[in-house]
């Protein structure tokens, strides 16, 4: 877990679970379930480590009732 530090409502991002370079024209791609609030830090760490973290966070959301046809990389 990390410490947000400075001013938090500038450092919060918002960010798809499913990105929008994967499912540009998706009918769920701004479905509250593939999106995920995070601080700046956290998602630029998010970005760099994605293999790491989406098909958890896919799963426990059952991204896949969502997306049919999605591979997650």
């Amino acid at each position: 877990v990390r410490k947000v530090q400075g001013n938090v409502t500038r450092q919060i991002r918002r960010t798809h679970i499913i990105y929008r370079s994967e499912e540009p024209d998706h009918e769920n791609l701004h479905h509250l379930d593939n999106l995920i609030v995070l601080c700046r830090a956290c998602h630029d760490e998010a970005h760099r480590h994605k293999h790491e973290w989406r098909r958890d966070i896919a799963e426990i959301r059952q991204l896949d009732k969502l997306f049919k046809k999605v591979t997650l990389k």
